[in-house]
């Protein structure tokens, strides 16, 4: 399993305002992004007790403009629209402690009074659906009601990723564009095709190493084809100089491999193995779960993981690996 909220995190906290000149373009021309600092989760202490301790991502950012005043952007990861999460204790549950199920609104009800309360600033609420949504990008409200009437209202963004086309958001060029695309509605195109496209808008896009390696990953986790549909993939690529793609991957396993040597040298020979293999099959197959992370590490025969380092680089899939465990 893929943690989403880790990988999506890594993926956009330093990438705010590329998301979103993106999906939110006219709020965007008015964020200062270069200004962007991303704030650590000490607000959090005080979340009321059973809620989550921390919201995905919140970055302080500023106007544009002489004044350039500081606002924050609170932005959180869902995998589906309408989704309730479980709360329990004296404050956030119901009588006498049991539990409850919140929706979203409340939640960021919540860390939206926690945040102000320690930075007095204002506050941008977004939340980005991964899987299941009802809508593209909307404004949404949760209203607080007391005796019929609502004394709080708070006011969100909602980017439904399930809902928006991809070739209109490839359109517009960039490896972001790119792994967001790999969760977007395909339209007339079949899953190949998006794949090979979400591909060669990484290799042709201007990007730094690093943010064309997040956007791999995030293709190579959330656009699984089956074997026919891969060679599919291949054959559209081939025709578009697909050796160019199969170069830059080529290339990144070098580099990781070298970058695994390194750290072996200052790790110890097992662990540096263990580093190398993990990272060989970050880039293969994209994020790897706590799971198959601990399945690596476990592993202490410097043959087995020199097998699996070499198998890495043409399985399909995961399960192509004769992984112990």
């Amino acid at each position: 399993m893929v943690d989403h909220d880790q990988f999506f995190k890594q993926l956009l906290t330093t990438r705010m305002g590329q998301l979103f000149a993106l999906v939110l373009p006219r709020l965007a021309e008015r964020v200062d992004f270069s200004s962007l600092d991303s704030l650590d989760k000490e607000g959090f202490t005080d979340v009321p007790e059973g809620y989550r301790r921390e919201s995905d991502i919140v970055v302080r950012v500023r106007e544009r403009g002489e004044e350039g005043k500081l606002f924050l952007i609170l932005l959180e990861i869902e995998d589906r629209e309408g989704r309730t999460r479980a709360v329990s204790g004296g404050q956030a549950g119901e009588e006498g402690g049991r539990s409850k199920r919140v929706p979203i609104g409340e939640r960021l009800l919540v860390y939206y009074g926690v945040l102000w309360s320690r930075y007095r600033l204002p506050i941008v609420p977004v939340v980005l659906y991964l899987f299941e949504a009802k809508r593209g990008i909307a404004k949404a409200k949760y209203r607080h009601e007391v005796l019929g009437d609502a004394f709080l209202e708070l006011r969100y963004y909602t980017v439904g990723l399930p809902k928006l086309l991809a070739a209109r958001y490839l359109s517009k060029g960039g490896a972001l564009a790119a792994a967001l695309a790999a969760l977007m509605k395909r339209g007339k195109w079949p899953r190949s095709r998006l794949k090979a496209e979400c591909l060669k808008a990484i290799i042709r896009s201007d990007d730094d190493r690093e943010t064309k390696l997040l956007a791999w990953y995030c293709v190579q986790a959330y656009l699984r084809l089956d074997e026919a549909s891969e060679r599919r993939t291949d054959d559209l690529l081939r025709e578009e100089g697909y050796m160019e793609a199969r170069q830059m991957e080529r290339t990144w396993i070098d580099e990781i491999r070298e970058e695994g040597r390194e750290e072996g040298r200052e790790e110890g020979r097992l662990d540096g193995m263990h580093t190398l293999l993990l990272k060989q099959m970050l880039l293969r197959f994209g994020p790897l779960s706590a799971g198959v992370k601990e399945r690596v590490r476990a592993i202490r025969d410097p043959a087995v993981l020199d097998r699996l380092s070499e198998q890495v680089l043409t399985a399909g899939s995961l399960e192509d690996l004769d992984l112990p465990g």
